[in-house]
C-alpha cells in the first residue's frame, strides 16, 4: 500500500485529479491525460496481478467458481460506502463493513441477511453520504467548529 500511495502522490495525483472533475482541463492536455490514465491502468493491473498471485498461493487453487457476482458486488459496496475520492476511502469501507459483518451480523445470526443489509447500507450511504464515509470527517469537523463558535462565529461579540 505504501508503494501504491507513493506512486499515486508523486506521479499521478496532479494530472488525474486536475482532469477528473473538469472535462475542459482534460480536453486541453488530452494526450498527456491519456498517457497518465494508461500508466495508472498499468500500475493498477500490476498490483491486481500481484494480489491475485498472493491469493492463489494462499488458497492453493483458483477456479472461476470462487469469484461469484456476490463477491464482486461486495467489493463495489466496500468502495462506494467508504468513498472513492481518496486512497483511504475504500479501506475505511472494508474495515467498517467487515466489523458490521463479523461482529453484528454473525453475533445476531443474520448471516443469510447479509446481502439485504449490505444493500440497505449502500442505499443509505448513497442518499446521505454521497462521497462515502471519508466525507464524514470534514462534515463532523465543520459541525464541531460551528458548535464551538469557530471561524463563522469569529466576528461576533461575546454576549
Amino acid at each position: 500500500m505504501a508503494i501504491t500511495r507513493t506512486l499515486f502522490t508523486l506521479l499521478l495525483a496532479a494530472t488525474l485529479l486536475a482532469a477528473f472533475p473538469a472535462t475542459a482541463a482534460a480536453q486541453t492536455d488530452f494526450h498527456i491525460f491519456i498517457g497518465t490514465a494508461t500508466f495508472a491502468f498499468v500500475i493498477a493491473s500490476f498490483f491486481a496481478g500481484i494480489a491475485g498471485g498472493l491469493y492463489a498461493h494462499y488458497v492453493g487453487a483458483v477456479n472461476p467458481t470462487r469469484f461469484s457476482v456476490d463477491q464482486m458486488v461486495y467489493v463495489l459496496v466496500w468502495a462506494v460506502v467508504g468513498g472513492t475520492a481518496t486512497f483511504h476511502g475504500p479501506i475505511l469501507g472494508v474495515v467498517v463493513l467487515t466489523v458490521i459483518n463479523e461482529i453484528v451480523l454473525r453475533a445476531l445470526g443474520l448471516d443469510t441477511a447479509r446481502p439485504l443489509i449490505y444493500g440497505a447500507i449502500l442505499i443509505l450511504s448513497v442518499l446521505y453520504l454521497p462521497n462515502g464515509l471519508e466525507s464524514l470527517g470534514p462534515r463532523l469537523q465543520a459541525l464541531w467548529r460551528r458548535r464551538r463558535g469557530g471561524p463563522a462565529a469569529a466576528g461576533r461579540e461575546p454576549a
